[in-house]
């Protein structure tokens, strides 16, 4: 009997006491046989379902699935690994091998394959969860058309006592200790303020800010501003900030130029745990356009 199905060993009278389930009679001969267990794929009549096996451990009730059946429909977002030769819970797009250690971890978010409207809830990253909006009113955070079948992310802010804030947070022990950040964004007008970057604990980390100024900055843990460059409406900016929370480094690149570097705080515990995304409050009539988000892990 295996997982409550019966298989009837055919050809010759076979008489047994004492099987649990989960265990069957294995042939090894003509008219021999002993106790063992088969793998799901020698045993013919079974459903998928049928041959799952629940459990329950501190990870609650999980499933386990044969490596055909991992590799060929993706079972419980679980994927089978031909590096570690065991599932893991990223498929092999989202990360990398040094030998069998699983080193890098990514995402690229082009926003395409979202569908317009309120961003918050959407996205599903095998590291990040999904959007997390918190909107005053006449602000939004939505997936918009970009051009043809292409979309973007727009926060729309139109409320001069409010704003909009969207942002994903890293799963614990997958946080951002060394890495790249890397997005698109534009500014549809002079005079506001909109900023994107990394956060450690609620704390800014390594923050891009399009400021009221008509200037671009970098803001550090500790709240300096660095001045990067001056900024026009509607065009649009690739920026990429490298982080080494081991060092205190983040080099900036502009338009692919290197611009300048802060100095992050690098207390033995700091890591980068959230990407924010959001307008400010004290400006109003405008939107702030992000594509194109990449980031990278490099310590896992």
């Amino acid at each position: 009997q295996h997982h409550n199905k019966t298989h009837a060993l055919t050809g010759v009278t076979h008489t047994a006491a004492g099987l649990t389930i989960g265990w069957v009679i294995k042939a090894t001969g003509a008219t021999t046989f002993a106790w063992g267990q088969l793998p799901h794929d020698k045993l013919g009549g079974l459903a998928d379902d049928d041959h799952t096996q629940y459990h329950n451990n501190t990870r609650g009730d999980a499933r386990y699935y044969t490596k055909t059946q991992l590799q060929t429909s993706g079972q419980a977002q679980v994927h089978w690994d031909n590096i570690t030769n065991e599932p893991t819970d990223y498929p092999p797009s989202d990360h990398y091998h040094v030998g069998t250690d699983i080193i890098t971890m990514v995402f690229w978010e082009h926003f395409d394959g979202l569908n317009i409207g309120d961003i918050h809830g959407q996205g599903e990253y095998n590291w990040a969860g999904n959007w997390d909006t918190t909107a005053s009113a006449n602000c939004s955070a939505e997936v918009v058309v970009r051009l043809g079948a292409n979309k973007m992310l727009r926060l729309t802010d139109n409320n001069n006592a409010g704003s909009v804030l969207t942002k994903l947070s890293f799963e614990d022990d997958h946080e951002i200790v060394k890495g790249v950040i890397k997005f698109n964004a534009r500014v549809s007008a002079l005079g506001k303020k909109s900023s994107m970057g990394l956060y450690e604990s609620g704390t800014r980390f390594a923050l891009i800010r399009f400021y009221d100024d008509n200037k671009i900055y970098i803001v550090d843990s500790w709240a300096n501003a660095i001045y990067l460059q001056d900024y026009v409406t509607d065009k649009w900016y690739k920026i990429k900030i490298f982080v080494d929370a081991t060092t205190g480094k983040a080099p900036v690149f502009i338009d692919n130029v290197f611009i300048g570097q802060i100095e992050m705080d690098h207390q033995a515990a700091y890591y980068a745990d959230e990407i924010r995304i959001q307008t400010d409050p004290v400006s109003t009539g405008y939107t702030f356009d992000v594509d194109d988000l990449f980031v990278l892990n490099l310590m896992i």
